[in-house]
């Protein structure tokens, strides 16, 4: 019983961390994105 639970467990920390380090890359991905097309503009505000 306990066993189970400790690998459910295991389950859903091993699938938050993937789905964590999925969304790390997109936000990293944009974060490029936005800055390389700011950075390639030349700031005359």
């Amino acid at each position: 019983m306990i066993l189970s639970l400790l690998l459910l467990l295991r389950n859903i920390i091993l699938y938050l961390g993937v789905q964590l380090r999925y969304k790390g890359f997109e936000l990293a991905y944009v974060c490029r994105e936005l800055y390389s097309r700011y950075s390639s503009v030349p700031s005359k505000r």
